[in-house]
């Protein structure tokens, strides 16, 4: 997909470190003149767009999950749905305010930062998945609950299943640490305080994740 694009690229602009933002509408220019440059521009606005929109639309929703779960350091209005439309408006006003600041920002850096986060994240969530298999086998679980999709593997074949991604990750998140340096510390170690100081804050009482009542709030895969 962004191979064939950037080959082609390549044929009319060899030098790479020439290459800057609005690149592809220069070479479209180039290629096809002020026609295809308009439509490359054009194309790039609602592409832009449409990532924007899915960000949105996904990532509000992994915060209103949060918000209706005991025990998560997220504010409950966040959760809270349009009477009408069913949207969380008030969590994308607020997720849509946290990404205007970003507007400023080197796209480069906006892609390493995703990178390193989503990397981070994803080593956590194998880690869980190892950790609650270490700890739970089939015969502890009460049939009677829908815990959801039980992956059909031993410990060993759950280790060498999440070896390879957890490198990986690891692999990445340890190259943007070293090319981003300052800054990727900076956006880790505030990152760190202040959800350890939110989950410090939460109060323990709407607590027991373990009972009845919350319990088809944990399915999933495990």
């Amino acid at each position: 997909m962004y191979l064939l694009p950037v080959l082609v690229g390549l044929t009319v602009l060899p030098d790479v470190d020439a290459w800057h933002d609005g690149s592809f509408v220069e070479i479209g220019g180039l290629i096809g003149g002020p026609f295809m440059a308009a439509t490359i521009a054009i194309l790039g606005i609602v592409s832009g767009f449409g990532q924007l929109n899915a960000l949105m639309c996904s990532s509000v929703r992994e915060i209103v999950c949060l918000a209706e779960m005991p025990c998560q350091p997220v504010p409950q209005f966040l959760g809270r749905l349009h009477p009408r439309f069913l949207t969380p408006h008030i969590g994308t006003m607020v997720f849509s305010s946290l990404l205007f600041c970003l507007v400023g920002t080197d796209f480069t850096d906006l892609v390493a930062a995703s990178m390193f986060f989503d990397c981070f994240s994803f080593v956590l969530q194998f880690a869980a998945w190892i950790r609650y298999r270490l700890r739970t086998s089939s015969d502890d679980l009460d049939t009677s609950l829908d815990l959801g999709y039980r992956a059909p593997l031993g410990m060993t074949g759950v280790i060498l299943l999440s070896a390879l991604p957890i490198c990986l990750c690891i692999l990445a998140v340890f190259l943007t640490w070293q090319e981003k340096g300052t800054e990727c510390k900076i956006g880790f170690f505030g990152t760190f305080a202040v959800s350890t100081l939110m989950y410090w804050l939460q109060p323990a009482a709407s607590g027991a994740l373990a009972s009845s009542s919350s319990a088809p709030l944990l399915a999933g895969t495990h």
